[in-house]
């Protein structure tokens, strides 16, 4: 029977050199690439800015949507990030589950917690005018935020809770 399980992840140095090896492939490529030298530098920006960020949110976790909690259930995963706000999340087929590291993708369903968190989602919704693009963009194109979490040795607190969460996300 499988019991409940709470897998912290930490800032890791090594996993920021980890997701560094593609950021920098993907820099080499543009550099070697034959464009306009004006494209060339604007595509080195987006590409260090991008870079920037993924290795911020997964490696160090300075961002505020980080992930840096991942409760498991019997049949419930829930996701934690940093400023506190909690997901429901389900495990999406495209992850990657490997005995070195995981690539999770997660569909989740934020938490609300208070009546203030209610109101402020709602914002745009009692704005007569706006109500009807509030609605579409909330249901038809972000109706589920989704997370994507890097976890490997490295940035896991607790190694048994690792292998564990790794063996329920492969088989369930």
């Amino acid at each position: 029977m499988f019991s409940q399980t709470k897998l912290e992840l930490v800032p890791s140095i090594r996993v920021a050199g980890l997701l560094t090896l593609p950021c920098l492939a993907s820099l080499i490529l543009i550099l070697l690439a034959d464009i306009p030298l004006l494209f060339t530098l604007l595509l080195l920006g987006l590409q260090l800015y991008i870079s920037y960020q993924c290795i911020s949110k997964h490696a160090f976790l300075t961002s505020p949507n980080s992930i840096f909690s991942i409760q498991i259930n019997t049949d419930t995963v829930y996701l934690e990030d940093k400023t506190g706000r909690r997901y429901i999340a389900t495990l999406l087929p495209k992850s990657v589950i490997h005995p070195i590291f995981s690539l999770l993708s997660f569909d989740c369903e934020p938490i609300i917690t208070d009546a203030k968190s209610i109101k402020s989602q709602d914002k745009y919704g009692s704005i007569y005018c706006l109500k009807p693009i509030y609605y579409f963009l909330k249901n038809r194109i972000c109706a589920n935020p989704r997370r994507h979490l890097f976890i490997c040795r490295y940035n896991a607190a607790n190694l048994s809770a690792y292998r564990r969460s790794r063996v329920w996300f492969k088989f369930s």
